[in-house]
């Protein structure tokens, strides 16, 4: 696990792909981002 936020929600990995590999992982369920800043990450997706 990499991260964990105060709702319990985990990044568990980072996955790097180019445009055309993400249609690999099927199905995409949501989009998530992550920024990390010093120590501290954000989690963001969308609704």
């Amino acid at each position: 696990m990499i991260f964990r936020d105060v709702n319990g929600d985990e990044l568990q990995e980072i996955l790097y792909v180019s445009e055309r590999e993400v249609n690999l992982y099927k199905p995409v369920t949501h989009s998530l981002a992550v920024v990390k800043v010093g120590g501290d990450y954000l989690m963001g997706w969308n609704n």
